[in-house]
């Protein structure tokens, strides 16, 4: 990604797949201390999408792609396929 650290991503980690018969996949990862600005439009999305679930983290506006939160949702994705 560029202008990243590398190693982390922007706040808000959207992942989703496509309508199967488990029903759609969604998950926002996003930092407690991510600056309002991201955090707002953040629960605004998940909070339109009904299948979406919202998790806080501590961290700020960058979420590492190696956090636990995160390689579970993979982990729930990949155990779907």
């Amino acid at each position: 990604m560029p202008g990243s650290a590398g190693a982390e991503w922007l706040c808000a980690l959207s992942v989703r797949r496509p309508p199967s018969v488990h029903g759609p996949l969604e998950r926002r990862v996003a930092g407690k201390n991510a600056p309002p600005w991201v955090a707002e439009p953040t629960k605004l999305m998940a909070a339109a999408i009904s299948s979406a679930k919202l998790e806080w983290i501590e961290s700020g506006h960058l979420v590492s792609p190696a956090h636990p939160v995160v390689l579970a949702f993979v982990e729930e994705v990949l155990a779907r396929r």
